[in-house]
């Protein structure tokens, strides 16, 4: 999460060196050029997305890629019933965007990049889960066109793993798979070192390009002096 542009968040940045980069907590899309054309130009990210989401203090989700975004869709729009209490409609409280990549050969990875609801009361929860909900179908409407898709959920779900929140994304046919499953559990925290509440949950067509062992999740002083997340990083085999 990049909030200030402070050196160190920049050096982080450039340190996990990337292809595709999802943020949370970015005021606004001129920071995120100015931060992108001033501080990481040799990364080489052509592609700078951020749209303006629900959230009152104005921090929002964004993504940058080295290759092309073709699509961009907005969901902060989206209104959708509750979980346990149906009766009731809920929206994200930033945005939940689709981003569709170009790669080579004819493939393109889709992303659903989130910033769920945080905190622990009842209002939160359920808010929670009913966005979690809604996050599963829009990837159900994808799995539904291409079985095979490359998908992936990704961000900052604001719940731990064997949460109600989680298990309404991942745990339906078919199963997202949490690349951080393929590290110890004391190495899968993301949350100031005591818990995990973000992820990379990705459909069985994109699980099948996860490198094995290439998933981290970064410990070190640089990444704990800049967040009270750190992040996650995978390699995949796309091109």
């Amino acid at each position: 999460k990049d909030r200030r542009g402070s050196r160190r968040d920049r050096t982080a940045i450039n340190a996990l060196d990337a292809d595709v980069l999802v943020l949370q907590e970015v005021e606004n899309l001129a920071l995120l050029k100015r931060l992108n054309q001033g501080y990481l130009g040799k990364r080489g990210y052509t592609e700078v997305w951020l749209q303006e989401g629900n959230d009152l203090r104005g921090i929002d989700v964004a993504l940058l890629s080295k290759f092309e975004v073709t699509q961009y869709l907005s969901n902060s729009k989206d209104t959708f019933p509750g979980v346990q209490d149906p009766g009731k409609n809920y929206g994200f409280s930033r945005d939940c965007p689709m981003a569709t990549i170009k790669l080579g050969n004819g493939r393109q990875l889709r992303l659903l990049i989130n910033h769920l609801r945080a905190g622990g009361g009842y209002t939160d929860l359920r808010r929670r889960e009913a966005q979690a909900q809604r996050v599963r179908q829009l990837a159900d409407m994808v799995l539904k066109g291409d079985p095979q898709a490359n998908l992936a959920v990704i961000g900052d779900l604001n719940d731990e793993a064997n949460s109600d929140t989680i298990k309404l994304i991942r745990d339906k046919s078919p199963n997202l798979f949490a690349v951080t499953t393929q590290l110890p559990s004391s190495q899968r925290k993301t949350f100031r070192g005591s818990k995990q509440l973000d992820y990379i949950l990705v459909a069985p067509g994109l699980k099948a390009d996860l490198v094995d062992n290439s998933v981290t999740v970064p410990f070190d002083n640089l990444f704990s002096g800049t967040s009270d997340h750190y992040p996650i990083r995978a390699k995949f085999t796309l091109k």
